[in-house]
C-alpha cells in the first residue's frame, strides 16, 4: 500500500513549474495587485535616474579590470580617457548540482557598455527535476550607469522580459539594478536584482556572483534565484565570461 501510494503521488503531484504557469495565466492568485499598483506609480519617477542634466566627464572602459592603463585603480571604468569608448561583456553559466534534486540551469548574458549607457540582452533556462517542462527567459533592456569610482560599476536598467513555459509566453516590463565591486586583485563581487511586472503578478530575481579575473577573462561562481508569482526557484551556478 505504501509503495502504491508513493507511485500515485509521484504521478499526480504538481510541480512548482506547473503551479507557476497556472498563476501566470491568472488561474490562481499570486496576491500581487497592491504591489503592481505601487510599482507602476514608481515607474513615473524612474526615468529621472536615467538622465543627469549636469555635465559629465567622458567615461571609457578597460576590458582588463586588474590591469588598468592608468596603473592607479582597478575596475572596468576609466575616467582618464585612456581606455576604449565601448566594451562588450559576456557571461555564460551552468548549474552546479549540489544533490540529485538540484535544478538544471543554463544562462547566457551580453552587455554592451557605451559611455554612461549599456545595452543588455540574455537568455536563461531553468528546470526542476520533477517538472515536465522548464522555464525559458529572454530579456532586452537599456541601462543608465551610475557615476561610481573606477573600482565599482553599476546602473539601473529598464526593458522587456518574457517567460516561456511549455509553449506559452508571458511578457512583462522589466526593471532592475546591477552592481559590481572590484574588491581586491583578482576578485570582484556582483549583485543583480530585477523585477518583471506581468498581467497577473510579478517575478523577482536575485543574482550574487563572485568573479576571479585573468586579463580579459573571468571565472565565476554564485547563486541565482527566481520568485515567479510567489513560486521560488534557485540554483548554484558556475561559468566563464570575457570582455573585449
Amino acid at each position: 500500500m505504501l509503495l502504491f501510494s508513493g507511485i500515485l503521488e509521484k504521478g499526480t503531484a504538481q510541480s512548482k513549474t506547473e503551479e507557476a504557469k497556472e498563476r501566470l495565466k491568472g488561474k490562481k492568485s499570486s496576491g500581487a495587485d497592491v504591489f503592481i499598483d505601487a510599482f507602476f506609480l514608481s515607474v513615473e519617477f524612474l526615468p529621472e535616474f536615467f538622465y543627469f542634466t549636469d555635465a559629465e566627464n567622458r567615461l571609457s572602459y578597460n576590458p582588463k579590470p586588474y590591469n588598468p592603463k592608468s596603473k592607479s585603480s582597478y575596475g572596468i571604468r576609466d575616467f582618464n580617457d585612456d581606455g576604449q569608448f565601448g566594451m562588450l561583456e559576456s557571461q555564460f553559466m551552468l548549474d552546479m548540482p549540489v544533490n540529485s534534486k538540484a535544478m538544471a540551469m543554463r544562462n547566457a548574458d551580453m552587455r554592451w557598455h557605451l559611455g554612461y549607457w549599456a545595452f543588455r540582452s540574455g537568455y536563461s533556462y531553468m528546470k526542476e527535476q520533477i517538472a515536465p517542462y522548464g522555464i525559458h527567459q529572454f530579456h532586452v533592456s537599456a541601462e543608465r550607469k551610475f557615476r561610481f569610482t573606477p573600482r565599482t560599476d553599476g546602473g539601473f536598467f529598464m526593458g522587456y522580459r518574457s517567460f516561456g513555459l511549455s509553449g506559452d509566453r508571458f511578457d512583462g516590463f522589466d526593471v532592475g539594478i546591477d552592481l559590481t565591486a572590484f574588491v581586491f586583485n583578482p576578485v570582484s563581487i556582483q549583485y543583480v536584482y530585477n523585477v518583471s511586472v506581468m498581467k497577473f503578478g510579478e517575478a523577482h530575481q536575485h543574482q550574487i556572483m563572485a568573479h576571479v579575473h585573468q586579463g580579459q577573462f573571468r571565472f565565476s561562481t554564485g547563486y541565482r534565484s527566481l520568485n515567479l508569482l510567489g513560486i521560488p526557484f534557485s540554483a548554484m551556478v558556475a561559468g566563464v565570461g570575457f570582455n573585449f
